[in-house]
C-alpha cells in the first residue's frame, strides 16, 4: 500500500502490516506468475514470459502464455526529471526495497552525527548537524508524508533522558525542496496551506519555487525560481 511507504521507511509501521500477497488479495486469479514479458505473438495469441528465478535455478525460464484477451499495465517508476547525480547519489521511496533502504540511512546518519570523535571540538554542533540534515527533493503527497513522519521520528529520539540520541537535540534539518509554488499540488487550496503549516510548526525547512539541479555525494545544488 504505497501511501504508508513513508511510515515504512521511519520505522511507525513494519512492512508486512502494508503488504498483502498477490494470490490472497485476488482469489479469482488461477494462474499467476512473477516475470517478465520478453516477446508478443499477435498472430498466435502468446505471450513470450522470462520467469523469475526461484530456488536454485541457474537460469531463468522463458514459457509462451497463450491469451484470449490481453492487457499491458507498464506500471510506474520514480521521475528524477534528468536531475544530474540522482541515480548514483539519491533513495528513491517507491518500493518496500526503496523504504528499507531509508530507514537504514536514517539510522546510520543518526549514528554518525552522534559519534564520539566530534565531542568537544570546536565545530561540534555544525557537524553533528551537518551529518544529521535530510533533503527531501518533491513536496507531492510522498515528500510531504516523509518529512512528517521523519520529523515526528527525530522528537521522539531526541528527548532527553528518553530518546535513543538526546545529543542530536535541536541539531538536524528537514528541508524539502519543491519547484512549485505550494506543496502537494494535486490537492485543493485549503489542504495545500494546511499542509505548509503543519510541517513548518514542526521545525521543517520548506523552499518553495526551488528546484534541485545536482546532487552531490554529501550535498545539492538548488536553484530558486526568479519573479519580477
Amino acid at each position: 500500500f504505497t501511501p504508508l511507504l513513508a511510515s515504512a521507511a521511519t520505522g511507525t509501521i513494519e512492512f508486512r502490516s502494508m503488504t498483502e500477497p498477490v494470490r490472497n488479495a485476488n482469489p479469482m486469479i488461477h494462474e499467476y506468475m512473477e516475470g517478465s514479458a520478453t516477446g508478443l505473438d499477435v498472430k498466435k495469441k502468446t505471450v513470450t514470459v522470462q520467469l523469475n528465478k526461484l530456488a536454485d535455478e541457474k537460469e531463468p525460464v522463458t514459457i509462451e502464455v497463450p491469451y484470449d484477451q490481453l492487457v499491458v499495465s507498464v506500471g510506474a517508476k520514480v521521475h528524477d526529471f534528468n536531475v544530474a547525480g540522482v541515480k548514483e547519489h539519491a533513495l528513491k521511496l517507491k518500493t518496500i526495497d526503496d523504504a528499507r533502504t531509508i530507514r537504514e540511512a536514517i539510522a546510520a546518519s543518526f549514528e554518525h552525527a552522534s559519534s564520539p570523535d566530534i565531542a568537544g571540538t570546536a565545530t561540534e554542533d555544525e557537524e553533528r548537524t551537518r551529518r544529521a540534515t535530510f533533503l527531501i527533493a518533491g513536496g507531492g503527497p510522498t515528500g510531504v508524508e516523509l518529512a512528517g513522519e521523519l520529523s515526528d521520528l527525530i522528537a521522539d529520539v531526541t528527548r532527553k533522558h528518553k530518546g535513543a540520541y538526546p545529543k542530536l537535540e535541536g541539531k538536524t534539518r528537514v528541508i524539502v525542496v519543491e519547484g512549485g509554488p505550494t506543496l502537494v499540488p494535486p490537492f485543493n487550496e485549503k489542504l495545500r496551506a494546511v499542509a505548509l503549516k503543519s510541517l513548518q510548526e514542526q521545525g521543517v525547512e520548506v523552499l518553495l519555487n526551488t528546484f534541485a539541479t545536482e546532487i552531490g555525494e554529501k550535498y545539492a545544488k538548488l536553484s530558486a525560481q526568479q519573479f519580477d
